[in-house]
């Protein structure tokens, strides 16, 4: 791992721009280094997917993440654990978090009114699961997301209703909240909506 910024110029120099930037931004930002993410990923089948619960907790936000494979079959899988960047997002205030076990628990500073986003940004390959509360949340925010969190809230809300893991009902409240979208997104969420 790069341990400086002066380590990241002098590869790029070298002619190694992408490989010193996810290496640098691993090792310095996320902390670990993108051979050791990469082999969680590359070395087993399938991808995750995160369940998260958020709550207020003596004026800290807890939050309890917990990761399986992802399947929309009922077969019984062998367990697997990735390193996964998990993008936080509440209110504005964005945190990334390498979560690497099967579950972890972590204080987010004070309570808010606001749902907890994961997976902010769309860039994550993994789905996200949100507890009924956070769920509910989230959705009746929906047109006020950022563009990326509506398709990628859309998207891993229908894969769960196929795995069975979300009510049908829950999917369809969002197809209901579309037509109030009043973004660049709109197409792309009518689009997702057809298939």
């Amino acid at each position: 791992a790069m341990a400086s910024g002066v380590d990241l110029i002098n590869t790029i120099a070298l002619g190694n721009k992408a490989t010193a930037i996810a290496e640098y931004y691993t090792a310095n930002v996320i902390g670990s280094t993108v051979s050791g993410v990469a082999a969680t990923w590359t070395d087993q089948p399938g991808f995750p997917v995160v369940q998260i619960r958020a709550e207020c907790r003596g004026g800290k936000t807890r939050v309890t993440l917990a990761q399986s494979r992802f399947t929309t079959t009922t077969a019984t899988l062998s367990s697997a654990t990735w390193k996964i960047p998990v993008r936080l997002s509440r209110a504005g205030d964005v945190r990334t978090v390498l979560f690497d076990s099967p579950r972890t628990t972590l204080d987010l500073a004070g309570c808010s009114g606001e749902p907890l986003l994961a997976n902010a940004g769309g860039g994550g390959f993994y789905r996200v699961e949100y507890g009924s509360a956070q769920w509910k949340a989230l959705a009746s925010r929906f047109a006020r997301l950022a563009p990326a969190d509506r398709v990628t809230f859309l998207s891993d809300s229908f894969a769960l209703a196929q795995a069975g893991r979300l009510p049908m009902a829950s999917y369809f409240t969002l197809l209901a909240a579309i037509p109030q979208v009043d973004g660049a997104d709109r197409a792309t969420l009518f689009s997702l909506a057809a298939t």
